[in-house]
């Protein structure tokens, strides 16, 4: 339910605009709730390295491809795990916006710094689960590199941004 992590104040807003739910010093943090006490051998190798719904997203949630304003808008369950594009440490799950170079061009808009930003920001998903095949297994990333975001799944003309998303992961050294 909302209520488990979002409380009164962050559903109904403290009465200040802000420009992103990033600005928001408050908001929910699994932290908040859940202190890591270290007794997670994959938390100490993985801390500030892979956001939590990277591994305990529960899997695919609703992304949307083309756009309204070209084609009409698709929705349909997908997953990507890449780097955060607010700071490209950080692997994390990301959502897809369906723009693409030509979008807007039966307005008269040329998107000339269209390459500037990515397709794809960081989001917190609302399906976490304590449980998933990331955290049951090493081998769902590092071996099968389920979910990651590769050159081949990028949204088709989209911006050159992407590619900075794209995480290699490094197999693990037994």
């Amino acid at each position: 339910m909302c209520n488990d992590c979002h409380n009164k104040q962050e559903m109904h807003g403290d009465g200040i605009i802000y420009k992103s739910k990033n600005d928001v010093k408050d908001r929910p943090k699994c932290q908040s709730c859940h202190q890591d006490k270290g007794n997670q051998v994959a938390h100490t190798i993985h801390k500030d390295k892979v956001s939590c719904q990277g591994c305990h997203s529960s899997g695919q949630y609703r992304q949307c491809y083309s756009c309204h304003v070209a084609t009409g808008s698709t929705a349909k369950p997908d997953f990507f795990l890449g780097l955060n594009p607010r700071d490209r440490r950080t692997l994390t799950t990301l959502r897809v916006v369906p723009t693409i170079r030509s979008t807007f061009e039966n307005e008269g808009i040329k998107m000339e710094n269209f390459d500037a930003l990515p397709n794809y920001w960081d989001s917190a998903v609302h399906n976490i689960k304590k449980r998933t095949n990331r955290t049951r297994s090493c081998d769902s990333c590092h071996v099968n590199q389920d979910g990651f975001l590769k050159p081949e799944r990028l949204i088709q003309d989209g911006s050159k941004a992407n590619e900075g998303l794209i995480y290699h992961i490094k197999p693990i050294s037994k």
